[in-house]
């Protein structure tokens, strides 16, 4: 199953430039009103039982905030950036994929992290990614959650 592969992946340590990717979890079926409750946060919560996880809550912060990575730092394995708007560019993302990580904090130097000691990411959002193309679809991997957890069903 794709969710097993990313999980798998997200977990372990070994990175390749060539193999690495965005790991996106959002809500499959009808994504024109954001209803979330579909277990994507509770696999992030099973995350940090066995890594060391930092998050951004991405709610209040536009696509083009100067600080939007403040956060990221190599002491973490994996970058979660939660509940992401749908019209939030993920093209600001390619190079943190696959290179280093320019972090800018406020009141503090820009630094750098290099490739090797950066964290993987994981996006997640109750809408599908809404760019296209071959930049996008080389570094990124979609895991779509169905509504198992919904009112109802469990």
């Amino acid at each position: 199953r794709s969710s097993d592969l990313a999980i798998g992946y997200l977990l372990h340590d070994f990175k390749d430039e060539t193999l690495t990717k965005l790991i996106y979890f959002t809500d499959n079926g009808d994504n024109s009103i954001s209803s979330g409750g579909r277990g994507k946060s509770f696999i992030v919560k099973l995350l940090k039982q066995y890594s060391n996880i930092g998050a951004t809550d991405m709610r209040s912060i536009a696509s083009d905030n100067q600080f939007i990575f403040s956060d990221v730092c190599s002491s973490k394995n994996i970058m979660v950036f939660d509940e992401l708007q749908k019209n939030f560019d993920l093209g600001q993302m390619y190079q943190k994929v696959t290179g280093n990580w320019q972090v800018n904090q406020k009141g503090k130097p820009r630094y750098t992290i290099p490739f090797a000691e950066s964290p993987k990411i994981l996006c997640i959002s109750n809408f599908p990614p809404q760019q296209d193309g071959p930049s996008l679809s080389r570094r990124i991997y979609v895991i779509p959650f169905g509504n198992y957890f919904q009112k109802g069903i469990t």
